[in-house]
């Protein structure tokens, strides 16, 4: 009598992984291992029947001496499944690469909860800034006593806010140049993983920050603002590490060859990513100068949002710009393969001269 198969096959929608779930009585839900997206499980009714076959058990010393024995074929069908090779073709970016859903990108389902943890870490840290910054500017001994109280808070606050920034901006950046839409890959609620995201961050923005002082240095001989030009210098240095670093998948090569090219090549794309993402920061910046000199308190509620959305956005930004150069790269590998078939064509065939 046919029977129904206990297990089906399901396929994740966000990164294609093949699941072979159990079959229950109602369709379920379960998350996908890699990206953690739920997995719709159907029916025990909507899975078609597969039959048995039964087999005789032979007894033991039943066969011949010169007999062989046939052995049952596996199922493989699992394990090629598994072992199944695919090359994933990232889909050519959006027209308006750097404006099409960019600056809505905090509001998107999935990230407005993000958006919000951020906001609140950032606002809570504002304002406890903006408080000790007046405890201490008294000058009173219980200002000085206040100060204390509130600094070992505001570290931690600050390092959580931090932490979860970075670890929620990275893979921001790297789906997004991978091509896709939505973000699969946030992360998970283990404050320890943030933490390594952050050193991460902090050990490429160290490079930045050195190369910049060096800059700067050289820059105040002949007469130059030291922190104007070491605060544009690291500007203009950390997105390109980022990227390097991504690309090398190493702390060691500071600038791979794609980056490199890309500066020539595509420089429109980081010209338009240097003016957005500069225009956000500036913003900020010129609302915390506002807040210092109107009210801070007030300013520090609406200053926490706007960073959180900031940061959202120019990793957003950064992950539309290296899909370009990822876009761009792989054009150009197909038009080398294109060439080099044209040519291997063209060239006259050799003939047996027998």
């Amino acid at each position: 009598a046919p029977t129904l198969a206990p297990f089906t096959k399901v396929i994740c929608r966000i990164c294609n992984a093949r699941l072979h779930p159990e079959v229950r009585e109602k369709a379920y839900q379960l998350p996908c291992p890699d990206c953690h997206e739920p997995v719709d499980v159907p029916a025990l009714k909507d899975v078609p029947q597969e039959p048995l076959r039964k087999r005789e058990p032979r007894k033991i010393g039943s066969y011949k001496k010169d007999e062989a024995i046939v052995r049952p074929k596996l199922q493989t069908s699992y394990l090629e499944v598994q072992a199944e090779i695919r090359r994933e073709v990232i889909e050519p970016p959006p027209r308006w690469t750097f404006l099409s859903g960019v600056f809505t990108f905090p509001c998107r389902p999935g990230v407005l909860q993000r958006w919000g943890l951020l906001s609140l870490g950032f606002t809570v840290l504002s304002l406890l800034i903006v408080l000790l910054i007046m405890l201490i500017g008294g000058g009173s001994s219980f200002g000085v006593v206040g100060a204390a109280f509130l600094g070992l808070p505001t570290i931690w606050i600050m390092l959580w806010s931090l932490s979860y920034a970075a670890a929620c901006c990275l893979p921001v950046v790297t789906d997004t140049a991978a091509g896709m839409d939505r973000i699969a890959n946030w992360p998970d609620p283990l404050w320890n993983e943030w933490m390594a995201q952050l050193l991460y961050l902090g050990y490429v923005g160290c490079e930045a920050l050195t190369i910049g002082y060096g800059v700067s240095a050289i820059a105040h001989l002949f007469g130059l603002p030291v922190w104007a030009t070491w605060t544009a210098t690291t500007f203009l240095l950390y997105p390109i590490f980022q990227l390097s670093s991504l690309e090398a998948n190493s702390f060691l090569i500071p600038v791979p060859r794609p980056i490199l090219r890309s500066l020539v090549s595509f420089w429109w794309g980081w010209l338009m990513f240097y003016a957005l993402s500069g225009m956000l920061i500036s913003a900020c910046v010129g609302l915390a100068v506002i807040g210092r000199m109107w009210s801070p308190m007030l300013i520090a509620l609406g200053l926490g949002p706007m960073v959180a959305a900031t940061l959202l956005i120019v990793a957003r930004l950064l992950g539309r710009l290296a899909w370009r150069i990822v876009a761009a790269a792989q054009a150009e590998g197909r038009r080398l393969q294109t060439t080099q078939m044209l040519e291997t064509a063209s060239k006259p065939k050799a003939t047996d001269a027998g």
